[in-house]
């Protein structure tokens, strides 16, 4: 049974693809206008991101906590998207204000605060965006899913709209103000589209998400230590997070290595954007379908199969993509593609995960588990690009395109085989360690709405 209408998902979503669009700038060219607008000296950039990623990891850590034991007159999770949403934009502006004028450790200052008030508070309202799955679809599954689905399908199409349609428009309005960089206009579009997607959501989660005085679901309170203890003791969740940090890895040395072997392997540099654009496309057209096919598969046996199929993809680089450059793009397109068979419910593994343990022990810890979402992918981004660093390090990678038959093979090893034993570890850790079916986790969320105060059928 459906009870959300098509708008309501789509205005539910478009938060989360708001939300990625306002992260694109910052993401991409942070450091570069430290070192290059603020003048700022590259090596304490590096020491400033450890820092600042380090306290946004904190934030994090206790996002859920803090999440679950607030009560706030808004909503148990709209509020912090009523509240926060404010202060996401204010941030996402002054990281890219102009302060040359102001005396050196200022501008650092100035930028470190902004950074923090952006990715900090991104941290609550990414946790409150996917508890907000929980209330607007209540017991109804196919509503989570399409939930879950539509925000990954919106999420897609992002890159595209970034680069295709606000970075020319963001160009334009910087030639007419010559001073102006258009990558600050740019992260002011982003920046006032969040703010929409904020409040589209705010408006249509409103009937869903009652004030904390109208509804009970477990403790209303618990301990920090007796909440950590709950979720860290859920074989399910933890396995969850080990399967996504192993994916993590793979995905990381995979996208670090694929300017590398047109370097190394290819030679042919010219590939590398149509490489970059086919391996888009076919993000965007499988969003549109695989999900669909994961949801016949149920999510535990959808993301061990997708794993698997990665795996074996990156076996067959080892074995074809040496002699063959566009057989290189078909497969990094299809390795991209079957992702989507599984990563549109991220959110539903770490929610399933959290009912189990309201199920279980009467504690809703489930915005704690939610909040754990971005510690596996920050965590294997990371080791990823550091495993990706020591292989250039050790081989001596060129940095000239031209083909070096002796490196070829044994680049093709490393981009192939680790990202490969990676995913395929993953699968294992997930069908021994998560327990979940769909039929349990169906029994629990319907358990846990029955026991909450009210429950709506």
């Amino acid at each position: 049974m459906r009870r959300l209408s098509e708008l309501k998902i789509l205005q539910y979503a478009l938060f989360g693809a708001a939300s990625a669009l306002l992260l694109t700038i910052p993401n991409t060219t942070a450091s570069f206008y430290l070192t290059n607008e603020l003048a700022v000296d590259p090596t304490f950039v590096a020491t400033i991101f450890v820092v600042l990623v380090t306290l946004e990891l904190a934030f994090r850590l206790f996002s859920g906590v803090i999440i679950q034991n607030t009560e706030m007159a808004w909503g148990k999770y709209r509020s912090w998207i009523v509240v926060l949403r404010w202060i996401i934009f204010a941030g996402s502006i002054l990281m890219f204000i102009r302060t040359t004028a102001l005396p050196y450790y200022v501008r650092i200052a100035i930028f470190a605060l902004a950074y923090l008030a952006l990715t900090a508070s991104i941290t609550f309202t990414q946790t409150a965006h996917f508890m907000l799955i929980v209330k607007m679809a209540g017991v109804e599954i196919m509503d989570r899913y399409r939930l879950s689905v539509r925000n990954m399908q919106l999420i897609a199409f992002v890159p595209l709209l970034s680069s295709y349609v606000l970075a020319p428009l963001a160009n334009g309005i910087a030639m007419s103000r010559p001073s102006t960089q258009p990558e600050m206009v740019q992260n002011i579009l982003h920046s006032l589209a969040f703010l929409l997607g904020a409040f589209v959501l705010t408006r249509v989660s409103r009937p869903y998400d009652l004030s904390a005085a109208d509804e009970r679901t477990g403790d209303a309170k618990q301990r920090v230590s007796e909440i950590f203890r709950s979720v860290f003791t859920n074989r399910s969740l933890l396995s969850l997070l080990t399967a996504n940090l192993l994916l993590y890895v793979a995905i990381a040395i995979s996208g670090g290595a694929l300017t590398l072997y047109f370097l190394a392997v290819s030679g042919d540099m010219t590939l590398l954007p149509i490489a970059i654009t086919a391996s888009l496309l076919s993000g965007i057209a499988a969003s549109l379908a695989m999900p669909y096919l994961g949801i016949a598969l149920t999510k535990k046996k959808a993301m061990i199969t997708g794993l698997i199929i990665y795996a074996v993809l990156s076996v067959a680089m080892i074995l074809f993509a040496r002699e063959s450059a566009i057989l290189f793009i078909v497969l990094v397109c299809l390795k991209t593609a079957v992702l989507f068979l599984f990563q549109g419910f991220q959110a539903l593994y770490l929610i399933d995960s959290g009912e189990y343990e309201l199920w279980k022990t009467g504690n809703d810890n489930r915005a704690v588990a939610v909040s754990l979402i971005d510690f596996p992918i920050k965590i294997g981004l990371a080791l990823g690009a550091l495993i990706t660093a020591k292989f250039i390090d050790f081989f001596g990678l060129p940095l000239t395109p031209e083909i070096h038959s002796d490196l070829a093979g044994s680049f093709l090893v490393f981009y192939g085989a680790i990202p490969a034993v990676c995913t395929f570890i993953a699968a294992l850790v997930m069908h021994f360690g998560y327990n979940i079916s769909e039929e349990d986790a169906e029994k629990y969320i319907k358990e846990n709405a029955r026991r909450s105060v009210p429950y709506t059928q």
